[in-house]
């Protein structure tokens, strides 16, 4: 493991005892509600679709050291709490045939909230989250206390980049401002390429407290309408469930800011190429773009949408 993962961790799991209570039970996705995990009291996990055999066991193709591919055939999957302290709990899944591991994730508990970190695999990325799911506990309802801080991004006057880029816990980077009401600023330049000092915090993508705003010619900061990584899932899944009742969340045609719950792009292919230099730590990638793009894109027909 990297450094930085060994100094998340510890961040993650400083503090108080006894968490493998916390994730028992049936977890619903806030996305998608017919999405379900579940960790049973004698150490089973499954992850299913309502109303689909929930004790599918797993077997899949792998790759190994040597390039070649191997089958394994791992039955049921099992999980164990690796380190579990306060609200973070750190967790393995391995076959219940062969005892190999299968992955490992990190659940952050809230609340009935239950939010997933599942990271890349890899040598050398294995420190690095690949996206970042959020469940509510199925019966439970979200208590209106809990909160997260806010970021704002401050664009430019004329900025006109598709793609803002944010490396997050860069000793050299740009400072956010710390504002009333646990909000943070940070200034993105010209190129959209940010490094800045602000800490990764997953709540403030999952729970939509994402802003942007750009520099009018007068100076004055506009806001610009950003469209939140689980609203823009649940659009999607509305689409594909119930197309014809679905309002828009803005005009089709409207220049806004998509957040995600994905990041990481490819470090060689992407993230080091754009900033010319090696970025260690966690990134995000926001895109500027139109509903109407986004969608077309991604193949949905907007036709009785005009």
């Amino acid at each position: 493991m990297k450094i930085i993962f060994a100094v998340l961790t510890l961040f993650l799991f400083s503090g108080c005892q006894n968490s493998t209570g916390k994730i028992t039970g049936v977890w619903q996705s806030r996305t998608n509600p017919e999405i379900i995990i579940e960790f049973s009291k004698d150490k089973y996990f499954c992850e299913y679709e309502s109303g689909v055999n929930k004790n599918t066991e797993i077997v899949q193709l792998e790759e190994l050291a040597d390039g070649t591919l191997k089958e394994f055939n791992y039955g049921k999957l099992k999980f164990e709490i690796i380190e579990g302290k306060c609200d973070s709990i750190f967790v393995k899944f391995y076959g219940e045939n062969n005892d190999r591991l299968y992955t490992k994730r990190t659940y952050l508990t809230k609340k009935n909230i239950l939010t997933e970190i599942i990271y890349k695999e890899g040598k050398g990325i294995d420190s690095h989250i690949q996206t970042v799911n959020s469940y509510v506990r199925k019966g439970g309802d979200i208590d209106s206390s809990f909160k997260t801080d806010k970021w704002i991004f401050k664009l430019p006057e004329n900025f006109d980049k598709e793609i803002i880029y944010v490396a997050f816990n860069q000793e050299n980077g740009i400072p956010a401002v710390g504002l009333d009401g646990g909000k943070f600023a940070v200034i993105v330049p010209s190129s959209g390429l940010v490094k800045t000092t602000l800490a990764n915090d997953v709540h403030v993508l999952t729970e939509g407290n994402v802003e942007f705003t750009q520099q009018t010619n007068e100076g004055s900061d506009e806001p610009v309408r950003v469209i939140q990584a689980r609203e823009f899932a649940r659009l999607k899944y509305l689409l594909n469930t119930q197309s014809s009742q679905v309002k828009m969340p803005c005009n089709l045609d409207s220049l806004v800011i998509f957040s995600t719950s994905r990041y990481n792009p490819s470090r060689d292919r992407v993230v080091n190429k754009v900033f010319s230099e090696t970025i260690e730590g966690n990134v995000i990638a926001f895109r500027r773009n139109t509903l109407r793009k986004e969608l077309t894109f991604l193949g949905y027909d907007l036709s009785e949408y005009e």
